[in-house]
């Protein structure tokens, strides 16, 4: 083969692949006007949801028993660690929030600024009855 042979081969092998890249454009085109059209026909699909784990204990349990085992408390991330350490299940992707809110909206939890820990919360002290002399 020349060259001029060659360069025309070429030349109808590059013509060929842009007519095919055209062609594709235009069929990606009408794929996405037809995926389009169906979901405004469909509707929104059913969410994919897993199933809420079911724990034995409460979060709340579980950390009041964890609380009662060290006294000098847990800070936020250590709790966290240890409450997932028991086997409590969650699909939460941030725990720690949820750890929080619970030690934050319950009276049985009091926090510790000056060490930064989570302890229980001393029980609240009941007026005693007065007694008559006599």
């Amino acid at each position: 083969m020349t060259v001029a042979e060659l360069e025309r081969a070429l030349a109808l092998r590059q013509g060929n692949l842009d007519t095919l890249l055209r062609r594709r454009a235009r069929i990606v085109t009408d794929l996405e006007t037809t995926e389009a059209r169906i979901k405004e026909i469909a509707g929104a699909g059913a969410r994919n949801l897993k199933p809420r784990p079911k724990n034995p204990k409460s979060l709340h349990t579980v950390v009041t028993d964890l609380l009662t085992k060290r006294k000098s408390g847990y800070a936020l991330h250590d709790l966290a660690e240890k409450v997932l350490a028991t086997g409590y299940k969650t699909h939460s992707a941030d725990f720690k929030n949820v750890l929080y809110q619970c030690l934050y909206n319950s009276e049985a939890f009091s926090y510790d600024e000056k060490t930064g820990t989570y302890k229980l919360a001393p029980p609240p002290k009941t007026a005693k009855p007065k007694t008559k002399k006599k």
